[in-house]
């Protein structure tokens, strides 16, 4: 059966106001105006790591590869990248030898192609993320346009093109998993799953959940995908590989970020006013054991994607990820337009939900969205992380929502 033709228009709209937004977003920002002239940062931002990382592992001395200096040097280099930039600043390798491989092709390229082909990689991304989000709902797919806009008007999706980030590629490796699941395909999802290990802060606390919820197929494939990925780094070379967990063992502090941080650990050193000690880790590690325990609530039970329930505690279970991160920055919070998205789809709006619980559902997801841009600049004037506070908020909502603690009928 065919879309209607209101329906069809409603369609294109969507899309049209998501071309302007994009269209008008890369023309006003300032990363992405190529000149010969010295620039202040680089172009397309933080996408120059990749581009040097990537150098390096294809063709480059690969023992080097996390030597900031060398790493700094090829940053600077015009021949390299094609343009001057402030030589007391760069990019650091801070991400596993496997990464950097998978993005070496594009070092093939002149930085500017590669630059755009990045950009034009992420927004294919969050269209990606979105319409496997939508898959089987019928109207959503109808309106997938309408939902790229919004996804767009949320500050960490728009910060993670203008700056060159990978939030979106992150957005539909779990959105990926949430539809592999959905369709009973466990192996898959943990396998696509462990793939996010590029950022492996953001893989924790989903691997817990299953791991608690004895998902064993889920763990075996996110098993076999860490098998292969060792295997990358591995290949890329041991000092590499060793160079890198001393790394991630040993992360510089970047105390100048601290407003932008918008985990518990970010939280508590805002509120605390140090960036490191036992009442900064004490803190943290309260909140994110209460994270955890109102997450064990929400999940209680059987942990059956073939339930409407899964959803929400899918969803519950991405901010619990965010807010239990140990480092965690205003674009990876990207990853929250997937619970952002299934709690709007799944809001109650009829018995046994009573008004104040859908006005509170309404709340906190309003709160998310706009304090996803809003909380840094909160910040930046009292020390109180407040997008973090919302993110609890909604958390808690999504862990007592109506239905989650029911046997409901199979999702659709």
């Amino acid at each position: 059966m065919g879309r209607s033709p209101s329906a069809l228009r409603s369609g294109a709209v969507g899309w049209a106001a998501a071309a302007v937004i994009l269209a008008v977003a890369f023309a006003v920002s300032p990363n992405f105006k190529w000149t010969d002239a010295p620039r202040v940062g680089p172009y397309a931002g933080d996408f120059l790591q990749e581009y040097t990382g990537g150098r390096i592992a294809l063709a480059g001395d690969r023992a080097r590869l996390y030597d900031p200096d060398y790493f700094a040097q090829l940053q600077h280099d015009p021949a390299v990248v094609g343009f001057a930039w402030p030589s007391d600043t760069s990019f650091p390798p801070i991400y596993p030898p496997f990464y950097y491989l998978w993005v070496a092709p594009l070092s093939r390229l002149d930085y500017h192609t590669a630059a755009r082909l990045w950009t034009a990689l992420s927004v294919a991304a969050l269209v990606a993320g979105v319409g496997l989000l939508a898959d089987r709902d019928r109207s959503a797919r109808a309106q997938l346009g309408a939902w790229v806009a919004a996804s767009l008007c949320y500050a960490p999706v728009m910060e993670t093109f203008l700056s060159g980030q990978k939030g979106t590629f992150l957005l539909a490796i779990f959105a990926g998993a949430y539809r592999l699941l959905v369709r009973q395909r466990p192996a898959l999802a943990g396998a696509l799953f462990g793939c996010a290990a590029f950022k492996p802060q953001l893989v924790p606390v989903i691997a817990l959940a299953m791991l608690a919820k004895r998902q064993w197929r889920f763990l075996a494939g996110m098993a076999a995908t860490g098998a292969v990925l060792a295997a990358q780094s591995l290949w890329v070379g041991w000092r590499p590989t060793l160079a890198w967990i001393a790394e991630a063992l040993h992360p510089a502090p970047q105390p100048e970020l601290i407003a932008r941080s918008h985990s518990w650990i970010g939280f508590a050193r805002l509120l605390l006013g140090a960036w490191s000690g036992p009442a900064v880790l004490a803190l943290a590690l309260a909140l994110v054991a209460a994270t955890l325990a109102l997450l064990a609530r929400g999940l209680r039970g059987p942990l059956d994607s073939a339930h409407a329930r899964f959803p929400i505690q899918f969803a519950a279970m991405v901010v619990a990820t965010a807010l239990a991160s140990p480092h965690l920055y205003t674009y990876d919070l990207t990853i929250l337009v997937i619970p952002l998205y299934l709690a709007a789809r799944e809001m109650p709006s009829a018995p046994p939900a009573t008004a104040a619980q859908r006005w509170m559902w309404l709340g906190t997801l309003l709160a998310v969205f706009v304090l996803g841009g809003a909380s840094s600049a909160i910040a930046e004037r009292i020390p109180l992380q407040v997008g973090a506070v919302a993110g609890l908020a909604l958390l808690f909502v999504l862990a007592l929502a109506p239905g989650v603690q029911s046997e409901l009928a199979p999702a659709g």
